[in-house]
């Protein structure tokens, strides 16, 4: 979706000059979301190429769905396979930034 809004930007700029920056970067500064719930693929690795795909490694943040218990353990919230800088980010550093938190 990202990627036809920012080919129909392209193809329109004449009518919309104001629109300074693609939407896809717009969308990246001003929209955050969470993991919870989350309907992964059956193959971790996917899910992993969907994140690098959408730069949207900083705007995934945590949240726990409460009061839906999706796992019988709070560690399976995670999507596999993610590495430890990509968990900080989900866990506490995007909100960090989000919020302008110290």
């Amino acid at each position: 979706m990202l990627w036809r809004f920012d080919k129909d930007w392209k193809g329109l700029r004449r009518e919309v000059p104001w629109v300074e920056r693609p939407p896809s970067e717009v969308i990246r500064d001003h929209v955050r979301m969470t993991i919870a719930p989350l309907d992964r693929p059956d193959t971790p690795q996917y899910l992993l190429e969907v994140i690098d795909q959408l730069l949207c490694d900083d705007i995934l943040m945590f949240s726990t769905d409460y009061p839906h218990a999706h796992f019988a353990n709070s560690a399976d919230a995670l999507p596999d396979g993610i590495s430890a800088e990509l968990q900080t980010k989900i866990m506490s550093g995007n909100a960090h930034a989000t919020y302008r938190l110290g």
